[in-house]
């Protein structure tokens, strides 16, 4: 399979033109500095010069980071929004001979996202020798914050940062100062925003003094308790605001927002409607309208009126398979579909909720950190080859398993049928119908298919688990249906039981199986386990004529 320069970028730039490669000796490969050091730029300096050897002090290559001034006469960036994260990549040409790139961003953050592009067109050809593209970049973000939420996404800054992803909310409470300082250098490094949580307060200017003058930790989250109700959240938001307006004019660089679940358009509308700082932004998360996969919109004509006026607004969208259970689960058109919505209302910030470890979702996080830098550029299938590339799967068997996985696992998550499972007491009246289970059974079993073509273990127990939850599901509709009837036939209970069973033990078997490839990968398991027993237990469920099938098989 062929692959672009184009597909060697996640995310992919606003525009790019590559003119074919040359290939040149490391040793005569420099990175060189016009700009002050920092730690962001010393980050973005190690990543490049890794390319290099110690050689010649005369390079035939020279890759040049500098800044943006007044002298620049470019426009590429002319009607881009987000400049502070915006770059430049243009090829330098001595007497028609490619001879270097420079990187040109108006801040340090932009030189590092520069940067991270252009590593990840190099083809490193030998130890000795690199292809690099003749290459012509001019890029930027669409929402301006982008990060994930909850899960471990703390230690796995390099590798978020290496995808774009730009913001922290800092929510735990840790008295070790040490592990907090850690947490903001590596923030500093790879040109993240941290957002510091506030969860409880009598007296907000009491917080900006401690946080903000004394500690000097900026974006102060306040968030809302979820007990409160509109009347109650709409009034802390207005002291908050008098504290916030009150330190503001001290210095303009204090930034500060709310968080708040879902109270109804009303508890918005109020909100919106008070004079709002520049630098002040209203957020939202919510069980039942952010936190679900429903393909539907999780933001309404209000919220779209306030970010037209430039309002800042940000979204907590789930990008896992649920809050509370955890199942494989990729879902690149699903993601897409939430990222162009929030790119079409304008959405500030966006913050991919995932409760679990970052390596079990790390599909879905590229996905997500792709479309939220642009919306408007890859299609899935070409976000998937450009996933392929970078994972060095084979795309063709990649892109065929996903298309019969994606809409499978999709489906399993819509019936709640794991979600039951998962919770303390099952209700199987929280079932919903899952359209068409023979098929979508078919399109697992064929994903399976593909994933031991690629010979990946991870893929294979990833497709099995669906397929096998796929039958679990449908042999447990059955029995429910049976069980309903006054008399139902015994030899077809007893027999929809075994097969339920044989499905639940292998769902057990993949799911085990996936954890173990998983904590190679450093991630924790502990929510795996717990859907892979509430497997094994399903069949204990179904007891009738149990006890006439033991005597039976002991005669």
């Amino acid at each position: 399979m062929k692959f672009s320069v184009k597909d060697r970028i996640i995310p992919c730039p606003k525009n790019i033109k590559a003119r074919g490669s040359f290939t040149f000796f490391r040793s005569r490969t420099k990175v060189n500095l016009d700009v002050d050091m920092s730690p962001v730029i010393a980050s973005a300096y190690e990543m490049l010069h890794s390319l290099c050897l110690p050689g010649y002090l005369d390079p035939e290559f020279v890759i040049t980071l500098k800044k943006i001034d007044q002298q620049y006469e470019g426009k590429e960036l002319d009607k881009c929004v987000n400049k502070k994260q915006a770059y430049v990549i243009k090829p330098v040409m001595k007497d028609k001979v490619y001879s270097g790139v420079d990187l040109l961003a108006y801040t340090d953050v932009g030189l590092y996202y520069a940067c991270s592009t252009l590593y990840q067109t190099v083809i490193p050809v030998s130890d000795k020798e690199i292809e690099i593209p003749v290459l012509e970049v001019s890029d930027w973000p669409s929402i301006e914050y982008r990060g994930l939420f909850l899960g471990d996404y703390v230690t796995c800054l390099s590798h978020t940062s290496s995808l774009k992803l730009n913001a922290l909310d800092y929510v735990y409470s840790t008295k070790n100062k040490e592990k907090e300082k850690e947490i903001y250098d590596d923030c500093a490094r790879f040109g993240i925003t941290p957002f510091t949580a506030v969860f409880k307060w009598d007296d907000p200017a009491d917080i900006f003094k401690t946080l903000y003058k004394k500690e000097h930790k900026n974006n102060l989250l306040f968030w809302m308790d979820e007990q409160w109700d509109d009347v109650e959240i709409y009034h802390e938001t207005v002291k908050i605001l008098e504290a916030f307006s009150q330190y503001s004019k001290e210095d303009d660089c204090l930034e500060a927002g709310i968080i708040t679940n879902f109270k109804g358009d009303k508890t918005f509308e109020r909100i919106f409607n008070l004079k709002l700082p520049e630098n002040f932004s209203i957020s939202y998360c919510d069980k039942i309208k952010t936190y679900n996969t429903d393909v539907r919109e999780i933001t309404d004509a209000s919220i779209a009126a306030f970010t037209r006026k430039d309002g800042k607004f940000g979204i907590y969208p789930m990008i896992a398979f649920d809050v509370n259970t955890f199942f494989p689960w990729t879902a690149p058109e699903f993601i897409q579909f939430r990222c162009a919505e929030f790119d079409r209302i304008r959405a500030h910030k966006i913050m991919g909720y995932t409760p679990y470890s970052c390596s079990l979702l790390k599909f879905n996080i590229a996905a997500f950190a792709e479309w939220l830098w642009n919306p408007k550029g890859r299609n899935t299938i070409d976000f998937i080859k450009a996933y392929a590339y970078r994972e060095k799967l084979d795309f063709d068997k990649y892109e065929n398993m996903l298309y019969y996985l994606t809409f499978s696992s999709w489906s399993l998550q819509r019936s709640n049928f794991v979600q039951c499972l998962n919770e303390e007491t099952v209700d199987f009246k929280n079932l919903k119908k899952l359209t068409r289970p023979n098929q979508m059974a078919s399109d697992a079993q064929r994903a399976c298919k593909y994933a031991k073509l690629m010979d990946n273990p991870i893929l294979v127990s990833e497709a099995q688990a669906t397929y096998s939850a796929i039958e679990a599901y449908d042999y447990t509709r059955k029995l429910l249906k049976l069980s309903s009837r006054r008399n139902p036939d015994r030899n077809r209970y007893i027999v929809y039981k075994e097969r339920l069973n044989e499905a639940c033990k292998a769902v057990y078997t993949s799911l085990m199986e996936w954890g173990e490839h998983m904590k190679q990968a450093g991630a924790y398991d502990t929510y795996i386990h717990e859907t892979a027993k509430a497997f094994l237990h399903l069949p204990s469920k179904f007891n009738r004529f149990t006890a006439e099938a033991e005597k039976t098989g002991e005669d």
